[in-house]
């Protein structure tokens, strides 16, 4: 099987007990996990994680006015948002819900998205997503695949720019959201195919009304896996 994850991309954390952490994700998110060396490697369909030993702190609230910027959430793909939520809720699991409901991200992929947010024993953030247009390609589980690695941005237009230099693509033109607690919202879905055939997407934001501040660097959320090694101009590590 770890043959079959070389040349796949996906995402690095850390977490204080890489056993603990995978065994919470198989037992509540339908990961599969296995050792890979210091860490262990978990997948979810296109979702592939690299679980290694480190710090991870649950992101305290930002200073009002303000949001951190960096690699924030992990969102994964459902089918059906309600049963997905009655799913978590069974297993007891800290959601952050609107009102006891889901959220609504307008305009993305056309209808937009709902979506609501798993804060996990270890602080990294999984978004759980379902598009409103596209009828999800996996049934079985509930929570299935990776929908897109979030990334809150200084600035969009440049950090739009850094992606599609790496290859990346926007699944639509940009749009600007709106709501009353978070003002103004710029967002895109950027794309990239990686040598397995699996679909790494990116969902790149900025919050227009509100001040960028740089993520705590005990989050556990620590780069992409895109098969090279360095730091984008706008500060994300790649593996």
């Amino acid at each position: 099987m770890l043959d079959q994850m070389k040349n796949r991309w996906g995402v690095r954390l850390t977490v204080p007990e890489p056993e603990l952490a995978a065994q919470w994700l198989e037992e509540n998110l339908f990961f599969s996990v296995l050792a890979n060396g210091a860490g262990i490697l978990a997948t979810n369909g296109t979702c592939l994680l690299e679980l290694l030993p480190g710090e991870s702190v649950a992101l305290p609230q930002p200073v009002a006015g303000t949001f951190y910027t960096g690699l924030a959430h992990v969102a994964l793909r459902t089918r059906d948002i309600e049963e997905a939520i009655t799913w978590c809720q069974s297993r007891d699991l800290s959601l952050q819900l609107d009102n006891g409901r889901r959220f609504h991200n307008p305009k993305v992929y056309g209808e937009g998205e709902y979506f609501f947010n798993i804060i996990s024993p270890f602080g990294i953030i999984f978004e759980v997503s379902q598009r409103l247009s596209e009828p999800s390609p996996c049934k079985d589980p509930v929570i299935c695949g990776l929908d897109h690695i979030g990334v809150p941005s200084v600035d969009f237009a440049v950090a739009s720019q850094v992606f599609m230099q790496l290859g990346f693509v926007p699944d639509f033109e940009p749009v600007e959201n709106w709501n009353a607690i978070e003002g103004r919202i710029r967002c895109g879905m950027f794309s990239q195919t990686d040598p397995k055939g699996q679909q790494l997407t990116l969902e790149i934001y900025q919050f227009l009304d509100w001040q960028p501040a740089s993520m705590p660097a005990s989050y556990g959320i620590r780069g992409l896996l895109l098969g090279q090694s360095g730091i984008t101009a706008n500060g994300i590590h790649l593996f």
